[in-house]
């Protein structure tokens, strides 16, 4: 984080991806991540809300599918 800023790299099964858009404001937070899925470019955009250590989102995948998630802090 760089101030309201949220920058960084992201990495799951489909390998790294840069996170764009990235920004956190009071509680909120909010970014894009763009992975190849079968030679396809996929938008993948993340909104959620911080509270203790978890973050609970909706990500939105190529405007197709939308998912609630909790991502928690590692121990």
């Amino acid at each position: 984080m760089d101030g309201a800023k949220l920058t960084g790299t992201a990495e799951s099964q489909f390998g790294k991806a840069e996170i764009t858009e990235g920004a956190v404001k009071g509680d909120e937070i909010s970014f894009v991540e763009t992975v190849t899925y079968e030679g396809n470019s996929l938008k993948i955009e993340y909104k959620g809300k911080i509270s203790g250590n978890e973050i609970k989102f909706t990500r939105n995948v190529a405007d197709m599918v939308t998912e609630e998630i909790v991502a928690k802090r590692a121990k």
